[in-house]
């Protein structure tokens, strides 16, 4: 399942997206994978990075969660930038990623929304 909220909409810059998957223990990966799911690949987009994943906690304070930066470039012109956080529940892995095409302006913006996820 994905769902996408554009930010600004008409404009495409920046996005917030939520993935579940399967239940994973591969977090960078499948952030990686996820990214190329939804924001599409093939001939505009280029090879998709992650870096290594790092533990840190959900907006509650409590709830454990990795973290991961995925970058590519479109069409080896416009760089993107993706901040991922995830979670798991349930059997489930919970990723929302923030996503922005205006380079380091935006990239506090996405990771402080992407951030504000809360699990009940």
């Amino acid at each position: 399942m994905v769902i996408k909220v554009q930010i600004r909409p008409g404009q495409g810059s920046d996005t917030v997206l939520v993935m579940i998957i399967p239940e994973t223990a591969d977090f960078s990966s499948a952030a990686r994978d996820g990214f190329k799911t939804a924001f599409g690949s093939g001939a505009m987009i280029t090879k998709v990075d992650a870096t290594p994943a790092k533990a840190t906690t959900l907006a509650d304070g409590k709830t454990p969660a990795m973290e991961s930066i995925v970058s590519t470039k479109i069409r080896d012109i416009v760089d993107v930038y993706c901040y991922a956080i995830g979670f798991n529940k349930g059997g489930k892995t919970i990723i929302a990623f923030g996503a922005t095409l205006l380079g380091d302006t935006s990239k506090a913006l996405v990771k402080e929304i992407a951030q504000t996820l809360a699990v009940k």
